[in-house]
Order: C-alpha cells, then sequence, then structure tokens
C-alpha cells in the first residue's frame, strides 16, 4: 500500500509525465537513477522519492533510496522532508536515523534548522511519554524496588549531563569573537528561560573567557536577579580558581538557601577536607533532606562522620526516625560502633528497637 506520503507527490505532479516513472527495484537502479539527476535530468529523482514512499518496497531499499534524496540538496528533497518531520511521530526509527546521519553532512543551515524543530518535536513527545511512564512507575513502586527507582534516576541524570556535553560541544565550535557577544545578551536577557542563560553562562566559563567574572558578579550584584540565581545549578566552584567568585558564590548559597544540587556537590567537592564546623548546618540540611539527590547526601553524611563529634553522631542517629534517612543505617552505625561510645550505642539500640516495633505494628 502506498503511503500518504506518495499519495501527495502524485496529486502534486511530482511524479506525473515521467517516462518510465514509479518505485525503482534494486539499489543499483537508484545509484544508477541518481547519476542520471547528477547529469542535470532532475526528473530522475521522482523515482527515487516514489521508492522511498512506497511502503510496499523493502526497507533496506527505501533506507538506500531516502540516504540519496538527502544528498540530492534539492528543493523538492527538502520539501519532503520537511513535511514528514512536521509529524515525526509517525516516522518510523530508521527514517529518523538515516535523515540525522545523512543532514549531519550538509553542512546546511537550512537544514540545521529543520533539524532543530524536529528534535524540538520529539522532545516534546518523548517528556510526555516519560511523564507517562513515571507516573505508572510511582504508583507501582515499593520499597524492595527502591534500588532499582535510584539507579533508573542516575542514568537519567547521566542521560542529561550526556546531552549537556552535547550541546556544549556544539556550541564551542564557534570562536570566541563571535560567540561572546551572543553568550552575554543572552545571559542578561529575562526574557530567556533560565535554563539557557545557565547554559550560555556555563560556555562562558568552560572558555575561560574573563567576561564570565564580569557577567556572574554583575548577576549577583544585582538583587532582581537574585530569583533567577536561585534557580541556577550551574557547576562553577570547580571550574574558577578566583576566591572572590568562590566566596560570592558560597555566601549566596548560604544565603538563598536554595537546593542547589549541582553547585552544592562542587562545594562540598572542593570542601571536602574542610574540617570548619561553621559548614555542619549545610551538611546536617543536605545530609536529612531527601530532595537531595542520594550520592550528594551520601558525601554529607561522611562529612559529618568524619567530625567525629558525639554530637554530630547522635544527630545521625535521631534523622534514622525518618524512614527516608534509613539508607544510611550501615553508615551511621559503622560510625558509632568505632566511636566506642556506649551512650551512642545505647541510642542506636533504641532507635533500630523502636523501628522494628513500628515496622511489626505496620505489618498487622
Amino acid at each position: 500500500m502506498k503511503t500518504k506520503y506518495l499519495m501527495v507527490l502524485v496529486l502534486a505532479g511530482f511524479l506525473a509525465g515521467c517516462s518510465g516513472s514509479g518505485p525503482l527495484k534494486d539499489s543499483r537502479a537508484i545509484v544508477n537513477q541518481y547519476n542520471r539527476y547528477l547529469e542535470e535530468k532532475p526528473k530522475a529523482l521522482d523515482r527515487i522519492i516514489a521508492t522511498y514512499v512506497d511502503d510496499e518496497q523493502a526497507q533496506e531499499l527505501r533506507a538506500e533510496a531516502l540516504r540519496y534524496i538527502i544528498r540530492s540538496r534539492d528543493p523538492l528533497s527538502y520539501r519532503l522532508i520537511q513535511s514528514q518531520l512536521k509529524k515525526p511521530q509517525t516516522m518510523e526509527y530508521w527514517a529518523l536515523e538515516i535523515i540525522a546521519d545523512e543532514t549531519a553532512q550538509l553542512n546546511d543551515p537550512k537544514w540545521g534548522t529543520l533539524m532543530m524543530n524536529a528534535y524540538s518535536a520529539l522532545m516534546d513527545l518523548r517528556i510526555n511519554l516519560e511523564k507517562k511512564i513515571l507516573g505508572s512507575i510511582f504508583a507501582n513502586t515499593d520499597l524492595q524496588s527502591l534500588p532499582r527507582f535510584l539507579d533508573l534516576y542516575q542514568k537519567s541524570y547521566d542521560h542529561f549531563l550526556q546531552l549537556d556535553d552535547a550541546f556544549a560541544k556544539s556550541l564551542g565550535k564557534y570562536d570566541d569573537d563571535g560567540i561572546v557577544p551572543v553568550l552575554l545578551k543572552i545571559i542578561n536577557d529575562p526574557k530567556r528561560s533560565l535554563r539557557t542563560r545557565e547554559r550560555a553562562l556555563q560556555i562562558l566559563a568552560d572558555k575561560n573567557e574573563p567576561a564570565f567574572t564580569e557577567a556572574l558578579i554583575a548577576l549577583m550584584g544585582d538583587p532582581k536577579t537574585d530569583q533567577m540565581l536561585r534557580e541556577f545549578s550551574f557547576n562553577v566552584l570547580d571550574l574558577t580558581q578566583d576566591e572572590e567568585i568562590l566566596l560570592a558564590l558560597l555566601k549566596f548559597l548560604d544565603r538563598s538557601k536554595e537546593r542547589h544540587n549541582h553547585m552544592l556537590n562542587s562545594a562540598l567537592a572542593v570542601l571536602e577536607d574542610f574540617s570548619d564546623p561553621a559548614i555542619i548546618p549545610s551538611l546536617r540540611l543536605i545530609a536529612t533532606d531527601d530532595n537531595f539527590p542520594y550520592h550528594l547526601r551520601k558525601k554529607a553524611v561522611d562529612g559529618l562522620i568524619a567530625f567525629e563529634s558525639p554530637e554530630e553522631l547522635m544527630f545521625l542517629i535521631q534523622a534514622l526516625e525518618e524512614p527516608h534517612n534509613l539508607i544510611f543505617w550501615t553508615d551511621i552505625a559503622t560510625a558509632v560502633r568505632k566511636s566506642g561510645d556506649p551512650d551512642l550505642y545505647q541510642a542506636m539500640e533504641k532507635t533500630a528497637l523502636a523501628l522494628h516495633r513500628d515496622f511489626q505494628g505496620g505489618a498487622k
């Protein structure tokens, strides 16, 4: 059965009036027809298109036809792919993959815009589907499946980092003289999304561009941008050795009390050997707040244990009364045993007994 795209082409007259029109039968015929097209016989492209849009043909043959359609760079080819990509959800996966691979070789801004539109549409579809799947997961997840769910979270986060890196590489290919003014314009544009401004600031930092320091200090010095900075999760602390920036960021974190997961992770990495008790309130907050990811909370728990303070160990024991802190039971119990403090050991036993009673009561 012919696809709707073949019908569109027929109705438009793309294939009308051509001698020997219709789908081609093998790969060699596609190559020959493409060579005829290169010999300034534009009608030869019609049969290659007919082969691709005919879903009665073998997938391998249609795929070969699609590759030559794109390589032709013909306006007709562009319009065909454009019409298909308006509804990428109706396309076969192999076709999307070939379009991506082949257009990557064209170095043509027109095709770049087309692929950005397609990516945006696919992203909307993916996010909608992911929300539905996550809704099912939330409805069916129990305590036993929690470790698997945490693994899923990490996998999703790793994917985000890969995507973020791909965007950075794409933007990083431009020379500094051309891109820096554009980045600064994005950073200072309140109409832009916070994520977009964040990415622009990150790229500026990656380039070790002096304008980065000026842009960051300017944002932090303006009360109107405090809300924006509270939403930022940019990784800055490990990108600069500038003491002024480090101190300004740490003070801002302390003032805002917001959940800068990525920034706080960098802060903890910088301060993991820091022995000043002034950091204890922040470590307590991160260790016991399940809004933070596991790896960040684990680092905070380890930081509190490292102080070797009975007070901090008692705080951690008491924190075990909350179910979301039980994932650190082994770490805390090991620290209590090593301390040799009988009061802490007794508190740990009481907590274990209370949890056991709660569990038995819940089971009944």
